[in-house]
């Protein structure tokens, strides 16, 4: 008896345990209803009951609560709604469970879904429920296009057409999908694959000059941080025609997409800084990352007072490395600085709202109110402007030999590569001192933390510019220092 038990116990101790797999399916059997089909196969959950959540907010800092466009869910087991975003499924003893439900999407541009007869694309936490119990799971996405549709997404294929695989749940919603008849490009940049995808209704643009451009802005930019942290990576562009708004874009961790309209003419130039804004995004924000937005919390807000650096910081090298590249002249790019200077003087909210309060309060720009000169200011524009005074800040104090430049490569390579996040409040002015050993921590206390006007005129003074009235200009006679510093900081050299 005692050998038999043995055996068994062995021959158990011998069949692997079952696995367990998340598998979403993505379908648009009726493109012109404007809504998704959704199913959800949960494989020998082992939990019970089983819970799913659709998330409030994805990306775009704003509480959307997505669950309000859900229809007819149906599962093959008991279910019970618990609260708005939350569905508990009875699993007893089974070894399946499906989930459908219908999600209605008509919201274009890159923050949102939409589904109409020409085309589709999804965020997929605006879709996709996720199993927070099980949320490191890997998972896999199949999307049922309408026949002739085609679908780009920066997913990994999983062996079947049209089945793609995710690390996990956070993976997956990270990874935008576009659906349609899409144009496509490929480019290879240091071995690695990059694709640019173009869709909507706006097809008469400049094919050359867009490959040409995006092109130059990755080599630039990976030139500059000496980085390409993917395996590959996609441009998810929609240009449309008619008046549907302004230009967007959303950084992923492999991808951005970004929409914009188009009033006549083929030229693309117009999309050059958001491009190159989001690329960027690729390392700060993505990979540089503050410790309030780690980790993602999908239903309800994380909270960081760093996004100037996040999010304005990325726009100061967005615009700066396109000067770098050549894609902007040097009179366009002090022009542009210049606008970026009257945006933050004509608001009042500037003598009421620091930079990083501006960060901590960005679940508010949804509401029109907020949104008034008096009320607040922007984190892209004053963090833009932190970011040209910090840097000329740490040329003048070094005679040049560091920048801004030295800081966001330290950051990549001693915070990003080593998977640390760098602390909110401080963290930056920590860095400074780190990668420079430079003490800044007056100044970034007076430019991030208070209310205090900007030192334009004596912080730009060190690389030969001036102000005439809000207008950068460069002094008539620069000395030599000026001059090098002047030159080191628009062409990187």
């Amino acid at each position: 008896m005692r050998r038999m038990l043995l055996l068994l116990l062995l021959l158990v101790q011998a069949v692997p345990a079952f696995s367990q797999s998340i598998r979403y399916s993505v379908a648009m059997p009726q493109p012109s209803s404007h809504v998704f089909r959704i199913e959800i196969t949960i494989d020998h959950p082992g939990i019970t009951p089983v819970e799913l959540r659709l998330p409030v907010w994805n990306g775009l800092y704003q509480v959307r609560d997505f669950s309000q466009f859900v229809q007819n869910l149906q599962a093959n087991v008991p279910v019970k709604r618990v609260d708005k975003d939350t569905w508990r499924f009875s699993v007893g003893s089974d070894d399946l469970l499906k989930v459908t439900y219908g999600v209605f999407a008509n919201e274009w541009g890159a923050f949102s879904s939409e589904l109409n007869e020409s085309h589709a694309f999804f965020n997929s936490a605006d879709l996709l429920m996720m199993w927070p119990a099980k949320r490191s799971l890997p998972v896999e996405l199949t999307v049922r296009p309408p026949a002739g549709w085609q679908v780009s997404t920066s997913l990994a294929p999983a062996g079947s057409p049209l089945t793609y695989k995710a690390e996990n749940y956070d993976h997956l919603v990270d990874c935008p999908v576009d659906v349609g008849k899409l144009d496509t490009f490929t480019f290879v940049v240091n071995d690695v694959p990059f694709s640019i995808s173009v869709d909507g209704n706006h097809r008469e643009y400049d094919r050359t000059e867009l490959q040409t451009m995006i092109q130059q802005i990755v080599r630039t930019e990976t030139g500059f941080m000496n980085d390409i942290p993917v395996g590959k990576y996609t441009f998810l562009f929609h240009f449309n025609d008619g008046d549907r708004g302004s230009s967007g874009g959303m950084e992923h961790r492999d991808s951005t997409a970004i929409h914009t309209v188009f009033r006549g003419g083929r030229s693309v130039r117009t999309v050059a800084g958001v491009a190159a804004h989001e690329f960027f995004h690729l390392w700060n924000v993505k990979r540089i990352r503050p410790m309030g937005l780690e980790p993602v919390d999908y239903f309800k807000e994380n909270y960081t007072t760093a996004l100037w650096f996040s999010e304005g910081v990325t726009s100061y090298y967005g615009d700066l490395l396109l000067r770098r590249g050549g894609l902007l002249s040097r009179q366009e790019y002090l022009n542009a600085l210049s606008e970026e200077i009257q945006a933050l003087q004509s608001r009042a909210a500037r003598k009421t709202q620091s930079a990083a309060e501006s960060s901590l309060l960005t679940w508010y720009d949804k509401y029109d109110y907020y949104r008034q000169p008096d009320q607040s200011i922007s984190y892209y524009n004053k963090g833009l402007l932190i970011g040209l005074l910090l840097d000329l800040r740490i040329r003048d104090a070094s005679d040049n030999k560091f920048s801004l430049d030295t800081v966001i490569r330290h950051l990549n390579e001693n915070y990003a590569r080593k998977e640390r996040l760098f602390e909110d409040d401080y963290g930056i002015a920590r860095a400074i001192a780190e990668a420079t050993g430079l003490n800044l921590d007056r100044e970034y206390q007076s430019y991030v933390h208070t209310t205090e006007e900007l030192p334009y005129a004596e912080v730009l003074r060190a690389a030969g510019l001036e102000l005439n009235g809000s207008r950068i200009r460069e002094v008539p006679n620069p000395t030599p220092r000026q001059k090098r510093i002047l030159e080191s900081w628009l062409t990187g050299r």
